[in-house]
């Protein structure tokens, strides 16, 4: 299902980047076949989660920016507070993904030092991934607290 949804997710993303005659289908057909590796589909791993996830936190991120560029206002802001626990979950499905809430929130950066978006924008994503990827943190620590008889 995971490599599924990551083809298909990269179709969609790639196709929003393409031209778009048939040669943009062909060109995110391929680049969709060759984000996944074949070794995924005989076993999956937390790798494959990542791919999997990754273009869908893109595609909104990139609604949120377009939707921002064709009204002038801050755009739907649920869609960064998705985005931004979308990038928190990966954060604990593979710590190899902090990068991705770190070039999104870059993205976001240069989006408002072009003036096209406000700091709010920034601030909801950044909250929103603290926040998803720190709750299991909390949670954990909780839980792990043991009292030890006769240790005070």
């Amino acid at each position: 299902i995971a490599s599924a949804t990551a083809l298909i997710g990269w179709f969609l993303w790639l196709c929003k980047l393409a031209p778009r005659p048939i040669s943009g289908a062909v060109l995110a057909a391929v680049g969709a076949g060759s984000a996944v590796a074949t070794n995924f589909f005989v076993s999956p791993s937390t790798d494959l989660i990542l791919i999997a996830a990754l273009p869908y936190v893109l595609l909104l991120v990139g609604m949120h920016s377009d939707i921002r560029t064709r009204s002038r206002s801050d755009g739907p802001i649920r869609l960064l507070i998705f985005a931004g626990f979308g990038c928190g979950a990966l954060f604990w499905v593979r710590y190899a993904s902090l990068f991705v809430p770190a070039g999104i929130a870059a993205f976001l950066v240069w989006e408002w030092l072009r003036r096209r978006t406000s700091v709010r924008t920034l601030f909801v994503f950044v909250v929103a991934a603290f926040i998803q990827s720190s709750t299991p943190v909390a949670v954990f620590q909780r839980s792990a607290t043991v009292e030890m008889p006769g240790v005070s």
